[in-house]
């Protein structure tokens, strides 16, 4: 996943935000990065990958858990 650019993009908004820069969101443009973001996730996983999930099901269960109590 092309993480950087995406971790750069949101660091620049978000300190331009607490700058005090109006920030505002181009919906067509939201709603193609939502695709784009969908399509790089879900090209991740491979059938070792789902094997890893499977393995790791119980502590996932236990932070959603958690989140779900702490929320």
């Amino acid at each position: 996943m092309p993480l950087p650019w995406m971790l750069g993009s949101m660091i620049f908004v978000s300190a331009a935000a607490l700058m005090g820069a109006p920030v505002r969101r181009y919906m067509p443009l939201r709603n193609v990065m939502i695709i784009v973001l969908g399509i790089l996730v879900g090209s991740f996983f491979t059938a070792e990958v789902l094997k890893q999930l499977i393995a790791w099901s119980g502590a996932a269960l236990i932070m959603l858990g958690y989140v779900a109590v702490t929320r």
